[in-house]
């Protein structure tokens, strides 16, 4: 009976290194989960512990984690074994990220691997005057530029977020979230989102309108985005922006050389905009005394 054991044993540790010497089917285990890991890491650094690098620093008071003129182009190596750069594992802090400077994160991939530029497991919040430039190469298997399990506000600062093509089906946004997230944009931030899934899956408010793209350059499918304070979903876009384009005048309306006829007359030529409208009101540049429409004022007796 023992000879017999010994020989399954012998059979199943036998099978057990075939498999893992066979090409896509290696046995790789990491030794730690989500669940287990406690810290917030800058590629494979702790900031809990390592409070300073360059390019970074953590203030652990406040949870803020400080990037300041930060590049990173490679494969990040956060643990436990993701492709990730920027990782919360806590998930009951609000953790911040300060822009100053302009910062860089390129998030290179391992093939058949779940990457992630950005990755916070509790309330994420972006903020400062800085530029943070956020992007994630083609070919994963899943992930996003930067993604939040719970909420994401981008309070202030400019903020591109691009996601690569996934092979699988799951996420691939530029911000993307779980099932209840909900993505804030305030009115001091400039954010530009795109994703080949969508620019992002959250729930979105926004106090200022943006404009969205059905594809990811940005070209087709152009539509206005209203102001919501409840929360509207954007995933038929795959590229959005916040504010909207400022827009441009391409012809100023001229005044008319009119002479009195006794019938109304209307007043200046009409003016051209690009990126928005041209609206138009009685009174002087500094206090109109109408509201602005797009109808061209009319008047009977000279005024100015």
């Amino acid at each position: 009976m023992r000879k017999k054991m010994k020989r399954i044993l012998g059979i199943l540790l036998s099978l057990a290194l075939v498999l893992g010497l066979m090409p896509g089917m290696g046995l790789t285990a990491y030794a730690e989960s989500y669940d287990t890991v406690n810290g917030i890491f800058v590629n494979n650094v702790d900031v809990t512990k390592t409070s300073t690098g360059e390019g970074w620093s953590y203030d652990a008071g406040t949870h803020t984690l400080t990037l300041e003129n930060y590049t990173f182009n490679g494969v990040g190596s956060a643990p436990p074994g993701d492709s990730t750069v920027i990782m919360c594992y806590p998930n009951n802090i609000t953790f911040t990220i300060e822009l100053k400077g302009t910062n860089t994160i390129t998030q290179g991939n391992l093939e058949n691997r779940t990457w992630w530029g950005i990755y916070s497991r509790s309330d994420l919040v972006i903020t400062g005057s800085g530029t943070l430039n956020v992007s994630t190469r083609d070919g994963g298997v899943r992930g996003s530029a930067i993604y939040g399990e719970k909420n994401v506000a981008i309070e202030s600062g400019t903020v591109y977020a691009t996601s690569g093509t996934v092979t699988g089906d799951q996420q691939g946004y530029g911000i993307g979230g779980g099932t209840d997230s909900i993505l804030t944009i305030g009115d001091n931030a400039k954010v530009t989102l795109v994703g080949p899934k969508g620019g992002t899956n959250d729930m979105v408010k926004n106090s200022v309108f943006g404009i969205g793209w059905t594809d990811t350059e940005g070209t087709t499918g152009k539509a206005d985005i209203e102001i919501s304070t409840e929360g509207q979903s954007l995933s038929s876009y795959k590229k959005v922006q916040f504010p909207a384009e400022a827009a441009t005048v391409t012809t100023a309306p001229m005044a008319k050389n009119l002479t009195y006829n006794g019938s109304e007359q209307v007043l200046v030529t009409a003016g051209e905009a690009e990126s928005g409208e041209m609206q138009y009101a009685l009174g002087t540049k500094d206090a109109a005394i109408e509201k602005y429409t797009t109808f061209i004022p009319t008047a009977t007796n000279a005024g100015t």
